[in-house]
């Protein structure tokens, strides 16, 4: 009996932590280069020679509690978790690393995108995005049970082909958009106060994170827009909300756009989650079809961990009863 799961976000690894120490069969599936989700680090290569650039472009910082810490206390390394700011946490070296401790050596396929769920009860089957080059769709399976930790939109979106018990729940949950600057100055003497700004209360410098790699001559930035300046753009080219964001920083920092040395963006469409259900997990384990993620707490990273965790133990529950009925 095999589990799939779709995303390898802090959901997805919280359930494969619980699942590995259950001795459960499973493997993921992550359309992205690495592992993380909303906790990534982006490094940027070639720019200057003394070295790469990274920026926390995701969530900036989470809270934490030592109830997780000690469901987690067999996967996380004792150097992962570091205090940041008042009663929050980072992950380092960077932020995936929380990820990748959870989900240990486990069975990741990545850069796979997931397009369909297909199939029944205790037999089902991932249908891969088709791509330009392949004549049918690839599929992964068959799967005695599914757990889907992607935002809700595309959880529904997975789930199109199915009749789910749980799905129409997913409608529910709302989320708020983010577009996230990342900018690499050469000028270092820069306050830490700031007024208000279209970036709120989310600018944070690499160079005060621990255990963060970065330059003596360069500061890098990470700057995310409110959610209602990220709304009002949210479809706006990379390249005219670049040229808005890095205008207001420079602004703000009282700076000329020759101290730049490097710049980009990134927009996160199902950034925070707005409106939650308020359970900690979806399930109906007659089916095998389960869902973990942030939208259902609503408590950023620690909510999507805790479900994820909720949604391991029920799922090893009810792998235990199918082997004991066989």
């Amino acid at each position: 009996m095999k589990v799939a799961l779709i995303g390898a976000g802090a959901a997805g690894a919280a359930c494969v932590s619980v699942l590995r120490s259950r001795g459960a069969d499973f493997c993921v599936y992550e359309k992205s280069r690495g592992p993380g989700g909303r906790l990534s680090t982006r490094r940027v290569s070639g720019v200057v020679p003394e070295g790469d650039f990274y920026y926390d472009h995701g969530a900036p910082y989470f809270s934490w509690s030592q109830k997780l810490t000690a469901q987690l206390a067999e996967s996380l390394q004792s150097s992962t978790l570091h205090p940041f700011k008042k009663d929050t946490w980072i992950a380092s070296p960077s932020m995936p690393q929380l990820v990748k401790d959870m989900l240990g050596r486990g069975e990741v396929h990545l850069q796979i995108e997931i397009d369909a769920i297909e199939g029944r009860a205790g037999e089902w089957f991932l249908r891969e995005k088709i791509k330009p080059h392949d004549m049918s769709p690839v599929k992964h399976g068959p799967f005695t049970a599914v757990v889907i930790t992607a935002p809700a939109p595309q959880a529904q979106s997975l789930l199109r082909e199915i009749n789910c018990s749980w799905k129409s729940q997913l409608s529910l949950i709302e989320y708020n958009p983010c577009w996230a600057l990342m900018a690499t100055i050469n000028e270092i003497q820069i306050p830490r106060s700031f007024s208000s700004t279209i970036f709120a209360s989310q600018l944070n410098c690499q160079q005060d994170k621990p255990g963060r790699i970065v330059h003596k001559s360069n500061q890098s930035w990470v700057a995310q827009a409110t959610p209602e300046w990220s709304r009002a753009h949210l479809e706006e080219s990379a390249e005219l909300v670049l040229e808005q964001l890095l205008k207001e920083l420079l602004s703000l920092f009282e700076l000329k756009k020759e101290c730049v040395v490097h710049s980009a963006v990134h927009r996160w469409r199902y950034s925070t989650v707005a409106k939650a259900l308020g359970q900690v997990a979806l399930s109906d384990p007659q089916q095998g079809l389960f869902y973990a993620a942030d939208g259902c707490l609503g408590t950023g990273v620690a909510g999507a961990v805790e479900s994820g965790l909720k949604t391991g133990e029920g799922l090893s529950l009810s792998l235990k009863t199918r082997n004991s009925d066989l």
